[in-house]
């Protein structure tokens, strides 16, 4: 057997999906030797898995903003020239980012009351990509 087949045996290489098995308490267990793994394709594979792990936050938030039509709080409540906290809306948003990742990196469904509120939070938003871009442009000289 080639040696690069034989590594694919040993790390679970291979053209099928790493496994994932559902475990009790709603964990997920993903059983791969991230160390052994070549890293052309441990890089394809972590990339997979991150744009899986988006997709089911995009699909997730959109279900969510479905069920959750009354009672909701505008994600710029409190913040400068926007609306002010403690308001519970009802209704279909002005504004809605399915995409929006918190400070822990995990996607987060904003919704956004008002013109005034949505071109506020496009600002920010703004902001924080081009903060993003200096910082990586800093560190890469």
């Amino acid at each position: 057997m080639p040696r690069a087949a034989q590594r694919g045996k040993e790390t679970g290489a291979g053209t099928q999906p790493p496994p994932v098995l559902a475990l009790p308490a709603q964990m997920i267990e993903i059983r791969v030797d991230w160390s052994k793994m070549d890293m052309v394709e441990a890089r394809l594979w972590y990339q997979r898995l991150k744009l899986e792990f988006e997709n089911a936050g995009r699909i997730l938030n959109a279900r969510a903003c479905k069920l959750e039509s009354e009672n909701w709080t505008c994600y710029m409540a409190g913040k400068p020239k926007c609306c002010p906290k403690g308001i519970k809306h009802s209704g279909i948003p002005r504004g809605t980012d399915l995409e929006h990742k918190n400070s822990d990196g995990l996607i987060k469904a904003v919704r956004v009351c008002s013109e005034n509120c949505w071109i506020r939070y496009q600002d920010e938003r703004i902001t924080e990509r081009r903060n993003a871009y200096l910082a990586e442009a800093a560190a890469n000289g």
